[in-house]
């Protein structure tokens, strides 16, 4: 069970847990993992496939393996550095929440 693939037993747990303040944490992670998995995940057998029946061969596909973990490993270069922060502290301000919430007015 252990050496399963499971995603939810590995490092992203604790770094979208850190991306997030605890008010939004479940969402922010919920949203940014289905929406992963909807943009990369679901084409994946499709294209896959496309690019075997395309190429012949098997290492396109392995290069766009290798892109989508090129493309992972740049969005976690450019996110946030936590490791300071405390993610059980509520560091936001509820009035600029507030304010970020609703529409500007022209």
């Amino acid at each position: 069970m252990i050496a399963s693939g499971r995603r939810d037993s590995n490092a992203e747990t604790a770094y979208f847990a850190e991306l997030f303040p605890p008010q939004r944490r479940f969402a922010g992670f919920a949203f940014a993992r289905e929406l992963g998995s909807l943009l990369a995940g679901g084409p994946a057998p499709f294209l896959a496939a496309a690019l075997v029946a395309w190429w012949g061969s098997w290492w396109p596909v392995a290069c766009y393996a290798s892109f989508l973990a090129a493309c992972t490993a740049f969005a976690i270069w450019c996110g946030p550095e936590t490791y300071e922060e405390s993610i059980t502290v509520d560091n936001t301000d509820g009035v600029a929440m507030r304010a970020a919430a609703m529409p500007s007015r022209a």
